[in-house]
């Protein structure tokens, strides 16, 4: 690839939930209906007006449907109008003494900034008022009533569109629909088409967002219509908006000059092709001759007397633009991607002749616009197949943006399982149903709020994120407890018989299909932990009380690595009944009936060295230190580091202690350190792929002196050497000298930025919280191609 995939990423812009937050700021909510009492019947029908747009509101979940007053004579509208604000009046044909021209006239001369539109409900008024000449003077638009309340709606959309326009496409990329139409009649029935169906499409198309506001914040960065009346106005509206315009819909026959010209449609299209080669056009004309024009130039056609004429405008939308199914022909099969995972999949599948037919004709781009990738879509419609070496390069490159969309897209978010999603990073997936207890609530919330505040990106030097997860809710261990008929009174039992009659149970059927795949795609070590209702706590600390498994998940055969999961989630379930967590939670004055167990199956971060498999370190921090010494500041907080797997820090052995505040201050003397500094660290024993998880946690641990670390490599960041001449610790692993684990290449010398991320992540924290945090963390310092070459640290709870 002659520009690299990252080259054209790095101008894409992350546009989070706030971005839409800027969008359509200009609403109309105040409408001033002036029609007789007579169009108000037929207006109204058999139920009130505001009511059906409300309806047509409600049925597209939009919010805030514009209010609509309505006045019967022209004299009465001008005595509304003085007294009350309006952003829209729209008066009918007959409006008593007062012409609607002279009460328009009126109405522009007092009040200017309002638009009116005059609203036919006889088709044979429109040839009346074709030869008004103050139609364009007074009248912004007319239109009309076919007996769908849909064309208020269309109007109140067509004018947000234009008063918005500018600011929305500069600031948003917002993508524009052009309509050139001069009938009345023809645009007031494609307009209502236009809006419902692209707003029915953006409605599907979100409908994965997280909740009903970022689905509401995102239908604001739908596509434009505009609508132009002559060739003049299509043409300057173009040449100033053409990176933006996403298609074109046009009549045949309107002004150009002043005067009809019945291939006015023909010539735009002809301009917009030299322009735009590839953009979805639609040549519509009573005349089927014009069919031919439209072929010649790779548009399609609609014949205005065609008894499909919607089905044909309705079908231009799904397909021409985009929202429907990716469509692909390739040698006598037909393959179809309706969501971002079928496309790569059909991507990779796909012949060479079939994926450059489609680049070249700007598909992928027209596709990626429709579903909310304006930057990336106009950045690749610039692209030409040229750009790349060859096909095969243009597959790979397709194949990339759509990883980063996807990733991009779900980062941040709690997801449902998908086999596809489980190689993605900052993704938290839910393989069940209910509360995702205290620990998983705490670590959706802190991955959520890290991306949204930048703390994932915020040093060029690191990469910061959470490991690959997954989160079986409460309701698994509910369905557990009733499929296997296990009641309270097993408390009763013995802790070995409650873990026996347990690991005896069966896990539902949907679960245990799920974690099929996750076994069929993971062959790293998985952390298995708990996650109750009330673990992790604000106000009451639940650490070391249930379980968490480490399984090397190792074997082979995806079968054993099945087996194992599944009897460490069970073991997880059993530990809420044991005889230590009952007696905790009595403790505390809580009924046992309170407490429900969610599970965490978590990536282990490290690598593998020979048969261990450990983090360079690993830590629990806080931003407030309860027993603080040495004139350090409580709200300076502090931090716990170890050598290895944290269990180090979780079972209070000998640790290296830290303020992220102030990571130079030597908390104890050097004698201090060389006498408690850490001597041993626990990995995963990988030596096993046969283990009984029912003799315990630490069935899959090791414990390793801190010297045979030294043939691995992994000492060098954190230890320093104590040279007994000169009575000194030297930074770094050095022939000779005790070595102590003090991480002073980090602390000291930044070699990793680990007070830098501390402190920024426990004083966010904090801030969103209201409240002293804790968190536990790991660090890899290899730099890999996975992480871009660069050290990661890794938020774990």
């Amino acid at each position: 690839m002659k520009n690299s995939i990252h080259e054209f990423l790095k101008d894409i812009n992350n546009y989070e939930t706030r971005y839409y937050y800027n969008l359509m700021r200009k609403r109309i909510t105040r409408i001033l209906l002036v029609c007789t009492y007579y169009d108000a019947y037929i207006f109204e029908e058999d139920g009130k007006l505001s009511e059906q747009v409300s309806g047509e509101y409600n049925a597209l979940n939009l919010t805030s449907a514009p209010l609509i007053k309505n006045v019967h004579s022209g004299k009465d509208a001008l005595i509304e109008l003085a007294s009350n604000d309006y952003d829209l009046v729209i008066t009918s044909y007959r409006i008593g003494e007062i012409t609607p021209f002279d009460f328009a006239k009126e109405v522009k001369n007092k009040f200017p900034h309002i638009p009116i539109v005059l609203l036919l409900n006889v088709l044979s008024d429109i040839s009346v008022i074709e030869k008004k000449n103050e139609i364009k003077e007074y009248i912004d638009e007319v239109f009309v009533w076919n007996g769908d309340s849909k064309i208020f709606l269309a109007i109140v959309k067509l004018f947000e569109d234009s008063w918005n326009l500018e600011e929305d496409t500069e600031n948003g990329l917002v993508r524009i629909i052009l309509l050139i139409e001069d009938s009345i009649h023809y645009y007031s029935i494609f307009l209502p088409v236009l809006y419902a169906e692209i707003m029915k499409h953006i409605q599907q198309l979100i409908s994965s967002e997280l909740n009903d506001h970022q689905k509401l914040l995102r239908m604001r960065a739908r596509p434009k219509v505009i609508l132009k009346h002559s060739y003049e106005d299509a043409y300057d509206f173009f040449t100033r908006y053409k990176k933006y315009v996403w298609s074109v819909i046009s009549d045949v026959e309107f002004a150009m000059n002043g005067v009809i010209n019945p291939k006015a449609g023909v010539k735009f299209i002809s301009f917009i092709k030299k322009e735009l080669p590839h953009l979805p056009c639609l040549l519509q004309s009573s005349e089927l001759s014009n069919k031919k024009d439209a072929d010649a130039l790779h548009s399609g056609f609609i014949h205005k007397y065609s008894k499909e004429l919607l089905k044909c405008l309705r079908d231009f939308i799904n397909y021409s633009l985009g929202f429907g199914d990716f469509i692909f022909h390739d040698q006598g099969k037909t393959f179809k991607a309706s969501n971002w995972m079928e496309l790569e999949q059909t991507i990779k599948e796909i012949s060479p002749q079939t994926l450059r037919y489609h680049a070249e004709n700007n598909h992928f781009s027209i596709w990626l616009s429709a579903r909310g990738e304006p930057q990336i879509a106009m950045k690749m419609r610039e692209k030409m197949i040229d750009d790349f070496y060859d096909v095969e390069e243009v597959r790979r490159f397709l194949i990339e943006i759509i990883r980063f969309i996807r990733n991009r897209r779900n980062r941040g978010n709690v997801i449902e399982f998908n086999a596809s999603d489980l190689e993605y990073e900052d993704e938290i997936v839910r393989m069940g149903e209910g509360s995702f207890g205290g620990k998983g609530r705490g670590l959706t919330f802190m991955n959520h709020f890290m991306i949204r505040q930048g703390i994932n990106n915020f040093l060029d030097s690191c990469k910061i994120r959470i490991p690959k997860t997954a989160i079986i809710g409460v309701r698994e261990f509910e369905l557990f407890l009733e499929e296997n008929q296990i009641s309270s009174q097993i408390v009763e039992e013995d802790d070995d018989l409650i873990k026996d009659r347990f690991l005896k149970g069966e896990l539902s059927k949907p679960l245990m299909n799920k974690l099929e795949i996750y076994a069929k795609s993971i062959d790293k070590p998985i952390a298995v932990r708990s996650s109750s209702l009330l673990e992790d706590s604000q106000f009451q600390p639940f650490a070391g009380v249930y379980a968490t498994y480490m399984l090397p998940n190792n074997s082979p055969d995806w079968e054993t690595r099945l087996l194992y999961i599944c009897q460490a989630v069970k073991l997880v379930f059993a530990s809420t009944f044991l005889k230590n967590a009952q007696r905790y939670i009595e403790s505390l004055q809580y009924k046992f009936e309170e407490e429900k167990m969610a599970v965490i199956i978590q990536q282990v971060v490290g690598n593998r060295y020979e048969d261990l498999f450990y983090p360079h370190f690993s830590g629990v921090a806080q931003s407030h230190n309860y027993y603080s010494t040495n004139n350090m500041l409580p709200e300076s907080g502090i931090v716990s580091l170890a050598f290895g797997l944290g269990i180090t820090v979780v079972e209070g052995e000998k640790v290296f202690i830290f303020s992220p505040a102030e990571p130079n201050r030597d908390i104890v003397s050097v004698e201090h350190l060389l006498k408690h500094s850490q001597t041993g660290f626990y990995a995963i024993d990988m030596s096993h792929t046969i283990i009984d998880l029912s003799s315990g946690e630490a069935a899959t641990l090791k414990k390793v002196d801190i010297y045979d670390a030294l043939k691995h490599r992994t000492l060098d960041q954190v230890a320093s050497t104590y040279e007994y001449e000169n009575s000194r610790l030297l930074p770094g692993i050095h022939s000779g000298g005790s070595k102590v684990i003090n991480f002073a290449n980090i602390l000291k010398y930044n070699s990793f930025p680990l007070s830098q991320i501390l402190k920024r992540i426990l004083d966010e924290g904090k801030k969103a919280l209201g409240t002293p945090i804790e968190i536990e963390f790991a660090v890899d310092l290899t730099k890999d191609e996975s992480v871009g070459f660069l050290p990661t640290f890794y938020l774990l709870q």
